[in-house]
C-alpha cells in the first residue's frame, strides 16, 4: 500500500511539538544551528539566507525562531527580528515589500533577518526572482540545509519511538522507508500519529498496526 495522492493521510491532524532550534535534528547543519542560535540572542549576522529542498527543515528553523506568518512583515522600531519563508515563491508586490523590509533592516544596526527559500541565491532568478532581491539574499550568510541522511532518520525515528516507550520492529522500520514519505517533517508528523495509536491500543509498532491506522485515518 504505497503513500500516494489516492490515500494521502491528512497530516494536519498530526501535528508535532512547536519546534525549536534544539528539537532540530541537525544532521551535518551544525553551522546553521549555531548562526540561528547567535541570531536568536541578538547577535549573530545581520542577513541570514538558509534554502534546501522541500522537507529538510527550514520552515521548522524559521517557526522556531518566531515565524508565524506567511505574510511579508513590515518594519517597525519596536522589532528586532525579521522572518520571511519561500522567498521564491513570492508575488511582485510580495518582492518589493521583501526588498523595501530588507533596505530598512540594513539601515538599522542590531536588526536582523532570516529568510528561507528552496534555491540558492544565483539560482532565485531562474524563478522570477528579481536581480536586487537575490543580490540582496547574498549579503550576509548563506547557509544550505542538508537533508538528514537515511541512517540518520532511522536513528532518530526510533529514538522518537522509544522516548513514548515503544520499540519499532526492524520490518515496520523498513516498510515506512519504503511506503511513506521520506521527509522529515511528514515522517515526524506520522510518527506521532502511530505512537498515539499503538499507545491507545496497547500494541508494538508493527507493519499490521501501522496499516490499520492509516486505514482509520482515510475514513
Amino acid at each position: 500500500m504505497a503513500f500516494n495522492s489516492r490515500n494521502q493521510l491528512a497530516l494536519e491532524l498530526f501535528q508535532a511539538p512547536d519546534p525549536t532550534l534544539e528539537s532540530f535534528v541537525e544532521g551535518e547543519n551544525r553551522e546553521a544551528l549555531e548562526v540561528l542560535k547567535s541570531v536568536r540572542s541578538g547577535s549573530g549576522p545581520q542577513f541570514t539566507y538558509l534554502f534546501g529542498q522541500k522537507g529538510v527543515g527550514c520552515t521548522h528553523l524559521l517557526r522556531a525562531l518566531g515565524l508565524t506568518s506567511t505574510d511579508i512583515p513590515v518594519f517597525c522600531d519596536e522589532q528586532s527580528l525579521y522572518l520571511v519563508d519561500d522567498i521564491d515563491s513570492r508575488n511582485t508586490d510580495e518582492l518589493q515589500a521583501f526588498f523595501d523590509l530588507v533596505n530598512e533592516v540594513r539601515a538599522h544596526p542590531g536588526t536582523h533577518i532570516v529568510v528561507a527559500g528552496h534555491h540558492s541565491p544565483r539560482e532565485l532568478q531562474f524563478y522570477g526572482v528579481r536581480d536586487d532581491v537575490t543580490s540582496r539574499l547574498s549579503w550576509g550568510t548563506v547557509l544550505e540545509i542538508q537533508p538528514l541522511s537515511d541512517a540518520e532518520k532511522q536513528k532518530e525515528f526510533i529514538r522518537r519511538a522509544q522516548l513514548a516507550g515503544l520499540n519499532v520492529t526492524p520490518e515496520a522500520l523498513a516498510w515506512i522507508e519504503n511506503y511513506l514519505p521520506r521527509d522529515m517533517h511528514t515522517m515526524i508528523c506520522i510518527l506521532e500519529g502511530i505512537i498515539s495509536y499503538s499507545l491507545k491500543t496497547n500494541r508494538t509498532m508493527t507493519i499490521p498496526l501501522i496499516k490499520e491506522w492509516l486505514e482509520r485515518e482515510r475514513k
